[in-house]
């Protein structure tokens, strides 16, 4: 009996571990499958010679205020400083940071974006692109990094990855820097009709406290498909920044 007891507490150790490693691989495929198809989507855009439209307002009222993105929060606080931006795609936003960056880290999923982004971005020495695997980022030194930036790219990342990327934040973010990223969250009614990640507030404040990373805001009004993480920032300062800042 004690043997059957000893067999059948193993048969659950090993069924564990087995799911645990199956959750991880779907979520793996999952996270992948969802961002090469935004990719493969860029690069077609890319050989028919269009481009997704920028600030317009069909994407502001459905998405949220990306220029008060671009030059309220963004680009103010990245002249001559060391820039990562995650999920580059085509460049819609590297376009922007790496003239002002001291040196821009271009993240994505797979080097066949190049050709679409190496269209929009001049001065090639002005920017390293790294191909993460979904939830690392190995090529990125310690305390190397003042402003970590991503829009529309970790909504679909899995709970394990983000845990695994906010570890990567804290090891790669100088002791003064900033990050703006915008992840889901099922208070966000855009961010739950678009089927993303079921992220709560409270999850995002367990990674972010786990991480040491303890001086942050959650931005619920800037955009509607989930909420702007900011950490580094003086709320006092950005709040009082005139609206013909903002605009221009």
């Amino acid at each position: 009996m004690y043997i059957l007891k000893k067999i059948i507490i193993k048969l659950i150790s090993i069924t564990r571990r087995f799911f645990n490693k199956l959750i991880t691989v779907i979520g793996y495929y999952n996270t992948h499958h969802h961002q090469k198809k935004w990719t493969h989507t860029a690069i077609n855009c890319f050989n028919s010679g269009h481009e997704y439209s920028w600030g317009g307002p069909l994407e502001e009222k459905v998405l949220g205020d990306y220029i008060k993105i671009k030059n309220c929060f963004l680009l103010p606080h990245i002249s001559n400083k060391s820039v990562l931006e995650i999920g580059c795609l085509d460049g819609k936003w590297s376009q922007y940071i790496v003239p002002i960056a001291q040196h821009t880290f271009l993240v994505d999923l797979s080097k066949e974006i190049l050709p679409a982004l190496q269209n929009k971005l001049n001065n090639p020495e002005r920017y390293t692109f790294y191909e993460t695997k979904g939830y690392e980022l190995n090529g990125i030194e310690d305390a190397s990094i003042d402003y970590i930036f991503s829009m529309d790219t970790l909504v679909r990342v899995n709970k394990r990855f983000l845990n695994l990327y906010f570890k990567e934040f804290k090891r790669v973010i100088k002791k003064n820097g900033k990050i703006l990223i915008h992840l889901p969250c099922i208070t966000s009614e855009g961010s739950q009709q678009r089927g993303f990640v079921k992220l709560t507030s409270n999850d995002i404040t367990r990674m972010m406290t786990d991480n040491g990373l303890k001086e942050f805001t959650l931005d619920f009004n800037t955009i509607s498909h989930g909420v702007l993480l900011k950490y580094g920032f003086c709320e006092r300062q950005t709040s009082t920044q005139t609206k013909e800042q903002c605009e221009n």
